[in-house]
């Protein structure tokens, strides 16, 4: 990479282990939505077991979805630990949606932190989650606006509502 692109490459271990999405709805304070784990196995395994680029656009389809994932709870509590700090820590507001690999001795690793995730109703991780804790779509929408326009008091009270 570096002498091809001729510039820093960043390179990391590959994480053995279960993927898992976590949303994140609200401030104060930040609730975990039903956890739901991606189940690789049927992927070939020359193709990677991990959502690539080829895997979403040609394979999603292999992709078995958990919803909620099937946690001992001490793992449960490890993944919601990890998942609020780093959503407090990277200042995140009204809901995030985080990817998480844990790894064969059970340590979570966040890969990835949006801030915007997909809510497709029908395709998107982040309203399938909030389904399964037994939210309605237009209730999830409605509970994003409210967290939102929670943070801003002082001009509610302006506008006299």
């Amino acid at each position: 990479m570096i002498t091809l692109y001729h510039q820093p490459a960043l390179v990391e271990e590959f994480i053995e282990g279960r993927e898992l999405t976590v949303g994140i709805l609200g401030n104060k304070p930040p609730e975990i939505l039903p956890i739901k784990e991606l189940d690789f196995s049927l992927i070939p395994d020359k193709l990677g077991r991990f959502a690539s680029g080829i895997i979403k656009a040609k394979y999603w389809y292999l992709i078995r979805h958990y919803c909620p994932a099937p946690l001992s709870d001490s793992l449960y509590r490890k993944i919601c630990d990890i998942s609020l700090k780093a959503y407090k820590v990277l200042r995140c507001r009204d809901l995030a949606r985080l990817d998480i690999r844990v790894s064969k001795d059970e340590i979570p690793y966040v890969l990835e932190v949006n801030p915007l995730p997909d809510l497709d109703p029908k395709e998107g991780n982040f309203p399938d989650m909030a389904r399964v804790k037994g939210m309605s779509y237009k209730e999830l929408i409605a509970s994003i606006l409210e967290a939102g326009i929670s943070r801003y008091p002082a001009l509610l009270k302006k506008e006299g509502k």
